[in-house]
């Protein structure tokens, strides 16, 4: 590449007329012919007159003069930069690296911020200073960034697909790295368990947790800021505990519990007009579900289902003794999913069942029927956009005493489409809490039990371990949601030294 010629103006001949008049002006002097120079002499020795006794005497200087107070025209395409031009290369033909035809502006050039790909230009950020993410300066190259197989500051490892989720983010961060974390306790309190997590209405992140407040159980609701952690606001400490709540794709919520007495409570918010609280008439409440259209909620406890409007009218009831329930999560059709355990041959069984809108069951299943013999639970499930189900537990194979890990997809039907579980993978990574991501991916967290920490595995939606990290900042992780791009929120506990056992929450890359 060729760079612009902006050239200053060079020494010249002047022609300098001089005509012999008298000066009478102070300071002024008169020229006369001995001070202009003999002309060329003739072969008397004379001096020859070539212009006439009118004409007037023109003398030639070899040496530059000075026009500093000549008032000449500017003049583009001279290959000289005068005044009010900014360039003038000569041809100012507006080719690459060159000068437009008015000499008032720059052709396209490397720094102009502009990619001119047919000249050759790779790159061109208007700094092109070489530093990362950036380009080179003279804009053939990009300077190191994401995806050119090397790994520097500031990546911690190489992505080459743009993609994301399988251990290296599309911007090189170490999936699963937190993005922020912090650990959190209001001062009355000595302890905060969180148990469900989601969107709120303003699109913040929505915690509910259980907590001790001067020696009495208690539950509270937090809003947390999604791209700092900051704390927005939280509710008042309610007596009692909280169980398990789920939430809807435009911010509406619901959470299940017990009061302070004993009473089963759903408190819930479907849009800013709606919310409140409904208590149920057959003990504490295990977990609690809001129908997909918002006009009705459903009320779990361990051997009883209750379906209410949100009149409090009951629209049906279901006795599911003996199986034990712990989960619920309505379909997209608005069947409603119930999960727990069920003693089959003196061993506990992941089980499940479905109803539809009148209350008629549809469907059920072992979730997770251990082939070797052995007791298997459910922790988690939740259901997909698409109707599928995804659930976690954990199961014990014969002769380990540890359990394992085991995640599985169903579909409507709850017929088993994949569980992933090994039995010859280190036991003790005990799960929580189960989401989809909008990307269709699954996260699990839980807590392993040799190490005393928190851990995400992050599946695809065939089953494919894409990453697994562990959580030094929590002893255990026992809420999830999804955010933008298969990112998550994650959080649990964080006891302290002090005896006190505040929430650790993070945002984590994808």
């Amino acid at each position: 590449m060729t760079s612009i010629r902006r050239a200053t103006p060079p020494a010249f001949h002047l022609v300098a007329i001089v005509t012999a008049v008298a000066l009478t002006s102070p300071g002024c002097y008169r020229v006369d012919d001995d001070d202009i120079g003999e002309g060329p002499s003739d072969t008397d020795g004379g001096t020859e007159d070539t212009h006439g006794d009118d004409a007037a005497t023109t003398q030639t200087h070899d040496d530059p003069v000075d026009d500093t107070g000549t008032d000449a025209a500017p003049v583009c395409g001279n290959g000289v930069v005068d005044l009010g031009e900014v360039c003038d290369d000569g041809l100012n033909d507006g080719s690459y690296d060159g000068c437009a035809s008015d000499c008032r502006r720059l052709a396209p050039h490397c720094g102009d911020g502009k990619r001119d790909h047919d000249d050759g230009e790779a790159c061109d950020d208007g700094v092109n200073d070489g530093s990362y993410g950036g380009c080179m300066p003279d804009c053939v190259a990009w300077a190191g960034y994401c995806g050119d197989g090397i790994v520097e500051d500031p990546e911690t490892c190489e992505s080459d697909d743009n993609v994301g989720e399988d251990g290296c983010n599309p911007t090189c961060g170490a999936s699963g790295a937190p993005m922020w974390s912090d650990s959190w306790l209001l001062p009355e309190m000595s302890a905060l368990h969180p148990v469900a997590m989601g969107m709120d209405l303003d699109g913040r992140i929505l915690v509910f947790a259980n907590g001790v407040t001067r020696g009495a159980p208690d539950w509270r609701r937090m809003t947390f800021d999604h791209d700092t952690g900051a704390s927005y606001s939280y509710g008042p400490s309610q007596p009692g505990q909280a169980s398990r709540g789920s939430f809807t794709g435009n911010g509406g919520w619901v959470i299940a519990g017990a009061t302070s007495s004993g009473n089963g409570f759903i408190e819930y918010t479907v849009d800013e007009r709606r919310h409140g609280t409904l208590y149920g008439s057959f003990g504490p409440l295990v977990a609690g579900a809001m129908g997909p259209l918002g006009d009705r909620v459903a009320l779990v406890a361990t051997h009883q289902i209750q379906v209410r409007a949100f009149d409090n009218l009951t629209l049906w009831s279901y006795d599911t003794t003996p199986l034990s329930l712990s989960h619920a999560a309505f379909m997209p059709d608005g069947r409603l999913i119930t999960g727990g355990t069920a003693d089959i041959f003196d061993d506990d069984v992941a089980y499940a069942l479905s109803f539809d809108a009148t209350g008629d069951q549809t469907s059920n299943a072992l979730v997770f029927p251990n082939p070797d013999g052995g007791a298997s639970s459910l922790a988690d499930l939740v259901v997909a956009d698409d109707g599928s189900v995804y659930a976690t537990g954990t199961v014990s194979y014969a002769g380990q005493l540890t359990p394992h890990l085991w995640v599985g997809r169903f579909d409507a039907n709850l017929d088993e489409e994949w569980i992933v579980s090994d039995p010859m993978a280190a036991p003790g990574r005990r799960p929580h809490a189960i989401t989809v991501t909008e990307t269709g991916t699954i996260a699990v967290v839980g807590d392993n039990i040799a190490a005393a920490n928190g851990f995400v595995e992050k599946f695809s939606a065939d089953g494919e371990l894409r990453w697994s990290r562990d959580y030094d900042g929590a002893t255990t992780l026992t809420a999830v949601m999804p955010t933008a791009q298969g990112g998550l929120v994650i959080a649990g506990d964080a006891p302290d030294r002090d005896g006190t056992t505040p929430m650790w929450i993070a945002r984590v890359h994808p």
